[in-house]
């Protein structure tokens, strides 16, 4: 029977270093943010667009002006 000792911090031949996962995933994260970002801008803008439109007034105002006098002279 073999006990076996895992130790990432002794094999430091392969080339990685112990925090390349972390770092790894970070950047992972932060693509997948930005992708969706991109690909929301449509959606958002076309909200904004929608909210910044004036509301719809059917109300008519009817201004009667005095008709034009002439002076005969």
């Amino acid at each position: 029977m073999t006990t076996v000792i895992n130790n990432p911090g002794e094999n430091r031949g392969d080339g990685a270093s112990s925090g390349a996962g972390v770092v790894i995933g970070a950047i992972i994260v932060l693509l997948v943010l930005i992708i969706a970002t991109v690909l929301a801008l449509p959606y958002i803008r076309q909200r904004l667009a929608t909210n910044s439109e004036p509301a719809v007034n059917n109300s008519v105002i009817n201004v009667q002006l005095p008709g034009a006098t002439t002076t005969v002279r």
